[in-house]
């Protein structure tokens, strides 16, 4: 069922920001897939380029398909994460129009997420997640090695346009991502369990 949304108009002459501090916690593993080069020219010819014997070992494969910062550090991508709260946007109505449709979405106006990039702070170290993918121009499957957090959390913040979006949506949206959208490979809107999350922390300052 669509929750129904509110965005005001901004009071002429005035301006109401809010900075929101929000951390949240993974309640199923998450499965990161950067898009490499490789996995590029695979996807456009359709197969694999390397002979099975230049393959690299599975961690060196599920290494490659992490995000990581000059550090080389594992993190989560700005954009990445703000799709994920966009895409919550379908749920939500604002009047008779979904905040977030096919082609369109309202948030990006009212709302900004700070870091470029974010870091995983984990406990235990990632393992190789190891399983069959299909590929979508042959329908072939092959094995697909990925990093995958069994316990992580995330710490960002949201830039709100108080005039705008209330902030009580704005913690309805980052709920219903967690819960229906989920970040990384094979996410609930993936038809999968990987990267669900619960808000652990939730802070607003103006």
């Amino acid at each position: 069922m669509l929750g129904t949304a509110w965005l005001g108009k901004p009071t002429q002459g005035t301006e109401f920001f809010m900075n929101i501090s929000i951390s949240i916690q993974g309640v199923t593993p998450l499965l990161c897939n950067r898009f490499t080069d490789s996995a590029q020219i695979s996807a456009t010819a359709g197969h694999r380029t390397a002979m099975i014997g230049e393959q690299p070992s599975p961690h060196d494969q599920a290494e490659a398909r992490l995000y990581v910062n000059e550090a080389h550090l594992p993190i989560i991508p700005q954009p990445n994460l703000f799709r994920c709260l966009i895409d919550a946007g379908k749920f939500f109505k604002s009047g008779k129009s979904k905040l977030t449709t096919q082609s369109t979405s309202l948030l990006p106006s009212c709302l900004a997420i700070a870091e470029i990039e974010i870091p995983i702070v984990h406990r235990e170290p990632w393992s190789v997640d190891t399983r069959p993918v299909r590929i979508p121009s042959t329908g072939g499957r092959i094995l697909c090695h990925r990093p995958c957090f069994q316990d992580w959390c995330l710490h960002f913040t949201c830039e709100v346009d108080g005039g705008l979006i209330v902030a009580s949506l704005v913690r309805e949206l980052v709920d219903s991502a967690g819960k229906r959208i989920g970040l990384g490979d094979f996410r609930p809107d993936r038809k999968g369990p990987f990267g669900r999350f619960v808000v652990t922390r939730w802070e607003a300052s103006s």
